[in-house]
């Protein structure tokens, strides 16, 4: 048996030895350190392949069809998709998207059409495997903004061939004041231009120490006119591969609407005079952010994502199979689209308003809203009854939310 004389000892070293409590770690000050944290974090993920698997949304044809594919829960599946993409700017798409009763006339009665297109850095190829037509043409520009982890990384801004981390340590002016939040997550704030002339943009974001200094609120705004252009935020990260990644989040993209005074029209607008409208009207002009559709959330299953696993070059080629009607446009000259103004202190002649006193503006408008057009039109907005080819060519998987068509 112990005695008291024995324990002495061991109850004098427990009570005089220091016990060491580990502290948190110190986020640093300087905005761009963060900033460099994060890309870091980002940079990881070099490849990623996501399958996913849609249920249908309140509004769907699908959830009433019998025919529609249902996943285990019972649930109408709107669409399958399945998505390479590697740093390189290389990516491949696998497409499996329901088709309502009306669109199975000009589908042979397929209930599902069944797409794919690759993009190798220099040409854009697709084939639609219900249709049996496929396109070749010159690639333009990345498409990295579809609603995989990626997007809540920061690779759907602007067409910025870059994720955002990266693009506003390289090119944009970073506040050198960092924000500590009540929970101490680190905020900063920047401005950018982007690469393809767009207006320039403002944005504040939000990094977590917890979660490897991951980009997990970002807030992106036109620096000319103070309105939304997108909102995204992480909810969910997860270890895929010994990597984090983002495996559920809610994003939104914005247009600008525009409201002209007196109820005065676009075309009445554009019939005046320039500097009349200059001096009496642009001063009473109110522009405002509207959502373009619903925000969309999503999650990914982490079962279902592979990260790093590199494909060769190859695969980014399709191959489309013989016998099929191909438009090929590989050696085809692509002008140049026409520059777009840039401007980090907006003048009020620049632009003169081109949108509806009411509802969705010019297209011109939505292209500047959107910043990546094939990025909204697949997470965010209704796109129209496509032709026999147009899965092809139009690149884009259905929206989030809702029916697609």
């Amino acid at each position: 048996m112990i005695s008291r004389r024995d324990l002495l000892p061991v109850i004098c070293l427990c009570l005089f030895t220091p016990v060491t409590v580990a502290s948190p770690p110190t986020v640093p000050t300087s905005a761009r350190e963060i900033l460099e944290l994060a890309a870091a974090s980002v940079e990881q993920v070099v490849a990623i392949q996501v399958e996913f698997e849609q249920p249908a949304g309140p509004g769907s044809g699908a959830v009433r069809d019998k025919l529609a594919k249902r996943d285990q829960q019972g649930r109408s599946i709107q669409y399958f998709a399945k998505y390479f993409w590697d740093v390189r700017g290389l990516y491949r798409l696998q497409i499996q998207e329901w088709q309502p009763e009306s669109n199975r006339r000009l589908m042979g009665g397929k209930v599902y059409d069944d797409y794919a297109y690759t993009v190798d850095g220099e040409l854009y190829r697709g084939a639609n495997y219900t249709t049996r037509r496929g396109k070749i043409r010159p690639q333009k520009g990345l498409t990295t903004g579809y609603m995989t982890p990626l997007f809540f990384l920061g690779h759907n801004m602007s067409n910025l061939q870059t994720h955002l981390c990266r693009y506003v340590l390289d090119k944009g002016q970073i506040e050198p004041l960092v924000t500590l939040l009540p929970d101490g997550r680190p905020k900063i704030s920047a401005e950018y231009d982007p690469p393809d002339g767009s207006y320039r943009r403002s944005v504040t974001i939000v990094f977590d120490p917890a979660q490897d200094y991951l980009p997990v609120d970002v807030v992106s705004r036109y620096v000319w006119c103070n309105t939304l252009d997108q909102e995204f935020t992480v909810t969910k990260t997860e270890i895929v591969s010994g990597v984090r990644i983002p495996t559920a989040g809610r994003g939104a993209v914005y247009y600008i609407n525009v409201i002209y005074p007196d109820g005065l029209t676009n075309g009445e607008v554009n019939a005046m005079d320039k500097q009349y409208v200059l001096e009496k009207i642009e001063p009473r002009v109110k522009r405002e952010s509207v959502l373009l559709g619903q925000p969309a959330v999503v999650e990914f299953d982490a079962s279902k994502i592979l990260v790093n696993d590199i494909q060769p070059s190859s695969f980014f080629q399709l191959e489309i199979p013989d016998g099929y009607d191909v438009a090929d446009f590989s050696k085809s000259r692509i002008a140049p689209d026409p520059p777009k103004k840039t401007s980090k202190n907006m003048k009020l002649e620049q632009p003169i308003p081109l949108s509806r006193s009411t509802g969705l503006g010019s297209s011109t408008w939505i292209a500047f809203a959107g910043c990546n057009a094939l990025a909204i039109l697949f997470i965010f907005g209704r796109r129209m009854i496509r032709s026999r080819f147009a899965n092809v060519d139009n690149a884009t998987l259905p929206q989030i939310n809702g029916d697609s068509h």
